[in-house]
């Protein structure tokens, strides 16, 4: 027998008045903003009020759970406005860890901890970028960026510094993993069911042949492909460990993120793949494996794949197609532009109207892009920020020898992998894959930072 219940009965009038009320909500919504976007709007006021005591008492579930779906949300966009579901959580998100650092100041034993040099060097560069903001040709543009850069530093020192327990820790490395799952499923039926907003525009392989590419919730098909890199790298790391997933579960994940990564024909992401994958073996002491099994690798590649050889074919020939001859006039016609405002730029995200080359182009180049919009101040705050991200977690590994953690393996990988690719792209730009890459770089700090408390 089963004892009394202890759930609370509503009348049936309140309940359909609640129904109503929630109908009524989503169709004024609808008739206001006139997208399907605002069909979320009524769900997520329910998982905001469900979600809020979280946000106190555990908030590194809550971050967890926007890391799950993080990838996704700038899909979802709210009317002609540009806000999207992704600007809309993270700032809520940001508030939130915000707010739960500001509570734990007034708890018993609590003490500040010692600021990390990213931490410094983040400072730095946020500073010369908000001068930027402040002389920016289009300032809400600059603003909107500046807002993200001032995001990713939060999410960091929250992970580096929140007390987390080692479930936590492994929650968030799962939710980095799994968060890949939803955007290549959806590619795949994107390809399959020819939906032309999961897709990207067709890619040249060859002379005058094009080949469909996947974008999937994402912007381009080349943010897909970096945003896998993350994704793909740690995985390989913890299949390589075998202790936090399942070997089997995650050789299948892998297959899936493999073959979205390559159905986005986006060189640049392979590129980044190519890259963080030769420096997680180096670091695993696998050279062997690099020096022999990579090339062999690499060399079937180009051999039974032959859209994966030819899709490289654009660039080495002198035809319109060639992405190397546009490439290299951009970036002219960009250093002649930087010239005109040498500081401090033109503002960060100005880059496409300031610049207005040909049909107009982002940077497809960080070095050149910070140039243009936070000037030689800002580029050279970045690099240093760069490089004393990379510094730490080198340190952070040789202090972790002999022992192993897979997960700061593959953030030094990672950052290893996307400074390569951004003398060709703008990886430190996308906030799909920015947001990861702090994240990993975060928690394979922790343990030095408590090391040294």
């Amino acid at each position: 027998m089963t004892g009394p219940s202890t759930a609370i009965p509503v009348h049936p009038v309140l309940r359909w008045t609640l129904v109503a009320g929630a109908l009524a909500v989503t169709a004024a919504s609808l008739l206001i903003l006139g997208t399907p976007a605002a069909l979320f709007i009524l769900p997520g006021i329910v998982l905001a009020a469900v979600v809020a005591p979280r946000m106190i008492s555990r908030p590194a579930l809550v971050l967890a759970g926007f890391l799950l779906i993080a990838v996704n949300l700038d899909h979802f966009r709210m009317g002609g406005a540009g806000v999207s579901a992704d600007i809309l959580l993270s700032a809520v998100l940001v508030y939130g860890l915000v707010v739960r650092a500001g509570l734990r100041r007034t708890e018993r034993g609590w003490r500040t901890p010692a600021v990390s040099w990213i931490e410094k060097a983040f400072a730095v560069y946020l500073g010369f970028t908000f001068l930027s903001v402040v002389l920016s040709v289009s300032p809400l543009e600059s603003v909107k960026r500046f807002a993200r850069e001032i995001e990713y530093l939060i999410i960091f020192a929250f992970v580096l510094h929140a007390a987390l327990e080692a479930e936590d820790r492994n929650r968030i490395v799962k939710a980095i993993v799994w968060s890949s799952l939803v955007p290549c499923l959806l590619g795949f039926a994107g390809l399959a069911f020819d939906v032309p907003s999961l897709l990207g525009r067709m890619a040249p392989v060859g002379q005058e042949r094009f080949v469909a590419r996947i974008s999937s919730t994402l912007s381009h098909p080349v943010t897909l492909a970096l945003y896998l890199g993350v994704t793909i790298t740690l995985s390989i790391s913890l299949f390589l460990e075998g202790k936090l997933f399942r070997r089997r579960h995650l050789a299948i994940l892998l297959a899936i993120q493999t073959a979205a990564l390559y159905l986005t024909y986006g060189r640049s992401g392979w590129i980044a793949v190519f890259a963080a994958l030769v420096a997680l073996l180096w670091l695993r002491g696998r050279k062997k494996l690099v020096l022999l099994g990579i090339p062999v690798a690499v060399a079937a590649l180009l051999v039974f794949l032959p859209e994966f050889r030819e899709r490289w074919t654009p660039a080495l020939e002198a035809t319109q197609e060639n992405s190397m001859l546009w490439r290299v006039s951009l970036w002219l016609h960009a250093l002649g532009v930087f010239t005109e405002r040498p500081f401090f730029g033109s503002g960060p995200g100005t880059f496409l109207e300031h610049v207005a080359f040909s049909r107009g182009y982002a940077s497809h180049q960080t070095w050149i892009g910070l140039l243009v919009e936070t000037g030689v101040f800002g580029a050279l705050a970045f690099l240093i920020l760069l490089l004393t991200t990379l510094r730490s977690m080198w340190k952070a590994f040789q202090d972790r020898l002999p022992g192993r953690d897979p997960v700061l393996e593959a953030a030094l990988a990672s950052w290893i992998g996307f400074t390569v690719a951004s003398l060709a792209s703008e990886p430190f730009g996308l906030p799909s894959v920015v947001i990861y890459l702090w994240v990993l770089a975060a928690l394979g700090l922790r343990g030095r930072i408590e090391s040294q408390a």
